[in-house]
């Protein structure tokens, strides 16, 4: 079926997603690739698709869209709810207009959804994750993406980090924003809290500190941009703080001390992923709370001078 142009009645593909737009070619890496999405909503899939497993409600817009290219034996969508009690469903529509819809994997009696496409074609593929059973019910968890036989019961382990597999894909505490050319740069965010109970420094020493596994702080990068900085200077002078950074490839990125100082700096340099980028502020106190200013920017404002525009492009 054809969806209609009336997002608040029909499942639409022409309209914006509602968590991002990502492009991947075929023998992509890291594999798999994946995002957090925010599905459900109160429009009831079966008023667009029909197919046994097409059901749930969600919204009119995608909640993500891929760009695919390139030639390749196998295509696989798989989502993963934070809640594995709460019954989820995917549904995608593919290039040719093709709907394929899944509640529950069938390869071992899995409760999480798996789609796949055999010889993807290239071209645009929509993304909608839905609740099976309760209108207006929000459905948080990670899509991947992967070309490999990764079922949705193996998928996890498969994306995580020793480092970091423990903080992997929640959302963060502070809304997100998109982080575009229209944005103030530096953009400050005061009253971002660090610290937490989670010891990432005892998984691997080159994240130090304790955070949250929630993030402080998300923001969307919907503009690829060759340098991405970002630091945190807490409110009270002297006080040690860290940073860790995820970006939207899945690589991770941590910092203690910069400038001479005990403020956290990260430079993200030549990694030109789009989507969202979740920050942690870590103590190096357990349970210690940190609060303070986290600002970002393409520019080279620092802890030293967080106020220095960034350089006009164009």
């Amino acid at each position: 079926p054809t969806a209609t142009p009336l997002p608040a009645t029909a499942l639409n593909g022409s309209l914006a997603p509602r968590s991002g737009v990502e492009s991947l070619n075929a023998g992509f890496l890291p594999d798999p690739y994946w995002t957090v999405l925010t599905g459900g909503g109160a429009l009831d899939v079966t008023a667009s698709v029909t197919g046994a497993d097409c059901i749930g409600y969600t919204h009119g817009a995608p909640d993500f869209r891929l760009n695919w290219s390139g030639e390749s034996t196998r295509l696989r969508f798989l989502f993963a709810p934070l809640d594995d009690d709460q019954d989820s469903a995917l549904i995608v529509q593919a290039p040719d207009t093709i709907w394929r819809c899944n509640r529950d994997f069938a390869g071992g009696g899995y409760t999480r959804p798996q789609v796949e496409f055999i010889n993807p074609s290239a071209g645009i593929y929509n993304v909608w994750v839905s609740d099976e059973t309760t209108p207006d019910q929000t459905v948080l968890g990670v899509l991947y993406v992967t070309e490999k036989m990764y079922s949705p019961e193996t998928v996890r382990p498969a994306a995580g980090t020793d480092a970091t597999s423990a903080i992997d894909g929640l959302t963060p505490q502070v809304s997100a924003f998109a982080f575009d050319s229209t944005a103030p740069d530096p953009y400050a965010v005061p009253g971002v809290v660090g610290g937490g109970m989670l010891d990432i420094a005892a998984q691997n020493p080159a994240c130090p500190g304790y955070v949250q596994d929630q993030p402080s702080f998300g923001f969307m990068l919907p503009q690829p941009t060759a340098h991405l900085r970002v630091f945190f200077v807490s409110d009270a002078a002297g006080v040690d703080a860290a940073l860790i950074v995820r970006m939207p490839d899945g690589s991770w990125y941590c910092n203690d001390d910069s400038f001479n100082t005990r403020q956290p700096t990260i430079d993200v340099i030549g990694n030109f992923s789009t989507g969202g980028v979740s920050i942690w502020v870590g103590s190096f106190d357990a349970n210690a709370t940190i609060p303070g200013t986290l600002t970002i920017t393409r520019g080279s404002a620092s802890p030293l001078d967080p106020t220095r525009a960034a350089p006009t492009v164009g």
